[in-house]
């Protein structure tokens, strides 16, 4: 049976700059995030758990990131409570899986029937200073020749963290994801995961948002 989940309307006047079903099980909503943190903490309704984590944070960076993720999952609707596995992956329960990634002032989640990851990403030098550690060779020999090699390898390491974060295991980003050639300005792409049990293709979609990718993917039903 197909769970349908359906998101509430917003509770809150918010700038999202994508709210749209991926398909009939699968919705991603993106916004700008520009409430500071004075303003989210009276705007959320935390309670004691969710305070109390909150106030793990000590970097502020991470405080507004953690803010602003559960504001828009409030403002979404979405007011189911979350744990967390041993290696850190918020779960829901096996009808509802979701997936969270910021990169402020943008905030973004992914909501779904199935098991699904969510990256998005500013194309930034770092990335090419660190593609050793993520980029398998045939991987960078067509990031090389692509009309940019910087956004490539960009939508490289998004595409492997969204496909992480599916599993929320220590996949080996270089080895065990595997990110078939794509051309930057058509989607969806294609995926291996490479798992001690075999071999699972993934789809992915893509977007670019002022300079930032954006990749989704959910887990296919046959795995």
């Amino acid at each position: 049976m197909h769970y349908h989940y359906k998101l509430g309307l917003l509770l809150f006047p918010m700038p999202l700059l994508k709210d749209i079903w991926l398909n009939e099980h699968t919705r991603l909503a993106l916004w700008d995030f520009n409430e500071g943190i004075d303003n989210t903490l009276e705007t959320l309704q935390l309670n004691n758990i969710q305070r109390l984590r909150y106030e793990q944070f000590h970097h502020q960076k991470r405080q507004e990131e953690w803010l602003a993720s559960r504001l828009l999952l409030q403002s979404i609707g979405f007011n189911h409570p979350i744990s967390y596995l041993d290696n850190g992956k918020p779960v829901v329960n096996d009808e509802i899986h979701f997936s969270l990634s910021h990169c402020l002032p943008y905030v973004a989640v992914l909501v779904s029937s199935r098991p699904c990851g969510l990256d998005i990403q500013k194309a930034e030098e770092k990335m090419m200073r660190i593609k050793d550690k993520f980029c398998h060779e045939e991987e960078w020999a067509a990031a090389a020749v692509s009309s940019s090699p910087l956004d490539y390898v960009s939508l490289l390491w998004s595409a492997k963290e969204a496909l992480f974060k599916v599993y929320g295991e220590n996949l080996i980003f270089k080895e065990q994801l595997r990110i078939a050639p794509f051309d930057l300005d058509e989607a969806p792409f294609s995926a291996q995961v490479h798992l001690p049990e075999g071999v699972v293709a993934y789809t992915l979609n893509k977007s670019l948002v002022d300079g930032h990718w954006l990749v989704s993917t959910v887990m296919p039903s046959w795995a």
